[in-house]
């Protein structure tokens, strides 16, 4: 299977981010394309794009940032056989912070993960994360940095180990690169042991080289794999990564 991840120059405006996702959309070989959080900025922009697109063997999953009503941002969409369709979900927290004091923060995620968040691509089964609530997640310090469900609740756990036993891919946007990354590594780990992978992408901040590492991970059978760079502009990077069908 191939996979694409890609990352946006933050300075983009929304004219060119439209521009971008139909250009490595419609020229894309790749079985599953991932972009990086607030692909879009503005749910009408899906309009925008509609007719455009033109690529019916790629699967692509893409975020707008601004869903329109009631302040809800950052919604899931996916392209597939052509077609845009809203995935009926959106980022439920962001950090740990706000799921260590709601544990329905947790409840919900997990409401998710196994209603809007469930996707199959090419007979592997996806499950979506999208940026911070990898936080889902924490890790022992004193445990070598083990990884473990976050929540002290015996329903809630179980519940995660059934969609993890029923993951074949996590995917996780972020809208920037992550900090903590011997911390990040664990849980990029944890989530591509056994067989499974794991790819993440975000966007570039103004300081950062276009081709800068941190902005794609991709992890399979619990160690990082090796992406190659399709295409680098100022305005965008594609890199593509290979796992076994």
């Amino acid at each position: 299977m191939k996979v694409n991840l890609v990352s946006f120059n933050f300075e983009l405006t929304s004219s060119e981010k439209r521009n971008s996702l139909i250009e490595i959309f419609n020229n894309s070989k790749s079985d599953l394309l991932l972009f990086a959080g607030h692909t879009l900025n503005d749910i009408s922009d899906i309009e925008k794009i509609r007719d455009k697109i033109d690529n019916k063997s790629t699967v692509a999953f893409f975020e707008v940032k601004n869903f329109g009503a009631r302040e809800l941002t950052n919604w899931a969409f996916k392209i597939e056989n052509n077609k845009i369709l809203s995935c009926h979900t959106h980022q439920i927290f962001t950090d740990s912070s706000e799921i260590n004091k709601n544990k329905y923060c947790a409840e919900q995620l997990l409401h998710e993960l196994t209603s809007n968040r469930k996707f199959t691509v090419k007979d592997k089964r996806i499950s979506l994360l999208v940026c911070g609530e990898i936080n889902i997640l924490k890790n022992i310090q004193s445990e070598d940095n083990r990884v473990e469900f976050r929540v002290q609740d015996k329903e809630l756990r179980k519940s995660f180990d059934s969609i993890l036993a029923q993951t074949d891919i996590f995917l996780n946007p972020l809208h920037t690169p992550m900090g903590n990354q011997g911390k990040m590594e664990k849980r990029r780990t944890f989530l591509s042991a056994k067989g499974k992978a794991y790819f993440s992408a975000a966007n570039m901040d103004n300081e950062a080289v276009l081709e800068n590492r941190k902005l794609h991970y991709a992890f399979a059978n619990g160690n990082e794999i090796v992406g190659e760079i399709l295409k680098s502009t100022p305005k965008y990077i594609v890199r593509e990564y290979q796992i076994k069908s």
